[in-house]
């Protein structure tokens, strides 16, 4: 049996050796080409972070925009206010100031009339 074997062993290992290239061949290129669908994943993932990225910085610069209008209109708000409350406390001050003042001179006129 081994002599009917013996002339074919060459090719036998030809053919061993061809399927373990071939098997090798085709694991590499099944890599490459996973590797080249996870990489279009990756990326379809980076466009939709970037996408929502851009759509919060849109929405957080009209907030933005917001709050300062708002804090602008609540500094002319509480503005108006203080000098409301200056006005009124300028008028309470002047007027005790002239009755301050009428009182001394009646203090003064009492003082030299006596």
């Amino acid at each position: 049996m081994k002599e009917f074997f013996a002339p074919y062993i060459s090719e036998l290992l030809t053919g061993v050796v061809a399927a373990i290239i071939a098997w090798v061949s085709k694991s590499k290129v099944t890599r490459k080409v996973e590797d080249a669908e996870l990489t279009k994943h990756i990326q379809a993932i980076y466009k939709d972070m970037i996408a929502d990225t851009d759509r919060l910085i849109d929405q957080n610069t009209k907030e933005i925009s917001e709050l300062k209008l708002k804090l602008v209109e609540k500094d002319l708000y509480w503005e108006k206010k203080i000098q409301e409350v200056e006005s009124k406390w300028s008028n309470k001050y002047n007027g005790l100031q002239r009755e301050n003042n009428t009182l001394k001179k009646r203090i003064s006129e009492l003082e030299k009339h006596p």
